[in-house]
């Protein structure tokens, strides 16, 4: 996105995550990714994004909703391998995610 700089997408990851962890509205969550949906391919120092951490945040919201609307934004970022060699529906099936979230997965 123009004008944003590296750092920027780092704060605004990290505010998707603590939004997420303080279990905010998903509108609140979904005001922050639309202002740049690249973050939700970002990667951590495990070269984890957002939904490689997804087993999570479905925990918290026990719903699709969240999962779906960072599919929608950056699908791409299903694809994205972490340092161990996972994607996100690997890691979804590493932590046994159930037979309703992994189609999510696969989109």
């Amino acid at each position: 996105m123009k004008g944003r700089n590296s750092n920027d997408m780092e704060a605004e990851r990290e505010s998707v995550r603590i939004s997420i962890e303080n279990k905010e509205s998903i509108e609140t969550i979904r005001d922050i990714i639309a202002r740049n949906p690249e973050i939700i391919a970002m990667q951590d120092g495990n070269g984890d994004t957002l939904l490689h951490d997804s087993r999570s945040y479905y925990n918290q919201f026990n719903d699709d909703d969240l999962i779906i609307l960072m599919i929608e934004c950056c699908p791409y970022a299903l694809r994205i391998v972490n340092n161990n060699g996972y994607t996100p529906l690997a890691m979804a099936c590493v932590w046994k995610a159930t037979l309703e979230v992994l189609p999510l997965y696969t989109s």
